[in-house]
């Protein structure tokens, strides 16, 4: 069987006041390309793979609703033996997100935001081939009951409880089809960037081992590209745009195909955004004036930017001075002096604060935020503050 793999859309979501609509319709445009190109191919995808965070929050923004609503109503004119699999992420709100289900689910498009049918699959058959795809939105504490009627509180837990029951429920009812399963969860160890720190909300760590019964896992949460647990078959697409200057540049769909008790063959698909998100450091004069990096500013005129200033000083207006070159200049700061740090400058530091002389200490934080050359100017206040210091018994040591 073959799938056609991607996650964590957070449609209607803003990137720094941004509306991001013309650029997520950029990449769901991608997806129908790509089932097209396939189709004409000779090589259609048999089921198409989204394992949560379709919106961006509980009550998306009507334009999200609609955006997604055009979207599979278009493909499923398009493509209408495609087996479409939406389940919810720790983003949605289920019951939004699951509004018309039964409907939906005769054309072909299965919805699943609840627990309580998660044993019962979705049977794929092609030829002599035949697929069971399960679907496990994000658990909550108490979604499940243990054996003496006690709440499951753990996310581990959860997981693990659920795995075990599908796969039981699969050896016994469905013995001779591939497994695969959909799931909203962060595994332990995995690669967290900036922008994911505030989308994991109440996530905690699942162990991937749980997962490794399937033949293979669809699993969304994270906003990179990444396998998980030893057999490396709990597999993240990743998130289709860039949502935190830290991000990756690179993002993919997933082309996979499963088979019954074979390894899973993986092939990534880049996506292309509409506006790279970008971060530039640099000095100020580097990106404006008579001594502008010129290639630099053609290179990511339209690219989303945030600058990074190594000055201690700036311009006033630079913020408006620096849209001229960069019309997408979304975020502007001062790099922190703890970005600049190299290993000398720290072992600088540490020596200054051990040293327990407050005049030291006080010569060495002015000279980190203005240079030495502005020690003189601070005359008045250092008096003042070894003074302070000589009153509160701080001569050389406390």
């Amino acid at each position: 069987m073959k799938f056609l793999q991607t996650s964590d859309w957070h449609l209607g979501k803003t990137f720094h006041e941004v509306n991001l609509y013309e650029d997520q319709q950029f990449f769901l445009d991608q997806i129908f390309d790509e089932l097209k190109k396939e189709k004409e191919n000779g090589s259609a995808y048999d089921g198409f793979l989204v394992p949560g965070d379709i919106y961006d929050r509980p009550i998306p923004p009507s334009n999200a609703v609609t955006m997604l609503s055009s979207f599979l109503g278009k493909i499923h004119k398009e493509f209408p033996e495609l087996e479409i699999f939406l389940l919810s992420g720790n983003h949605d709100s289920a019951e939004r997100l699951s509004f018309l289900k039964g409907i939906l689910s005769e054309l072909k498009i299965h919805i699943n935001t609840d627990v309580v049918s998660f044993m019962e699959p979705v049977l794929l058959e092609k030829g002599n081939e035949k697929c069971a795809v399960y679907q496990l939105p994000f658990l909550y504490s108490g979604a499940f009951f243990d054996e003496s009627g006690n709440s499951i509180k753990k996310q581990d837990d959860l997981y693990k409880f659920a795995c075990e029951k599908i796969f039981q429920a699969h050896s016994q009812n469905c013995p001779d089809s591939s497994s695969v399963i959909c799931a909203h969860l962060m595994t332990v160890k995995s690669i967290v960037s900036d922008s994911e720190r505030s989308f994991v909300g109440t996530a905690e760590e699942v162990n991937a081992s749980y997962f490794e019964c399937f033949d293979y896992s669809a699993v969304g949460h994270l906003h990179s590209y990444q396998t998980a647990g030893k057999k490396k078959n709990v597999v993240y697409s990743g998130a289709p745009l860039a949502y935190s200057f830290d991000d990756k540049d690179e993002r993919f769909m997933l082309s996979v195909e499963v088979h019954k008790d074979e390894v899973p063959v993986i092939k990534s698909i880049p996506i292309k955004p509409l506006h790279k998100v970008v971060r530039l450091s640099g000095s100020f004069k580097d990106f404006y004036g008579t001594s502008e990096n010129k290639e630099l500013i053609k290179k990511h005129e339209n690219d989303f930017v945030e600058i990074l200033i190594t000055d201690s000083v700036v311009p006033e207006g630079a913020v408006s001075l620096l849209r001229t070159n960069f019309k997408n200049l979304l975020s502007f700061r001062r790099e922190s002096k703890t970005e600049l740090l190299n290993n000398s400058e720290i072992l600088k530091r540490t020596k200054t604060v051990e040293s327990n002389n407050p005049e030291v200490i006080f010569e060495g934080f002015i000279s980190e935020l203005y240079g030495d050359e502005k020690n003189r100017i601070f005359e008045t206040e250092k008096k003042e503050f070894l003074m302070i210091a000589k009153e509160n018994d701080w001569e050389g040591g406390l």
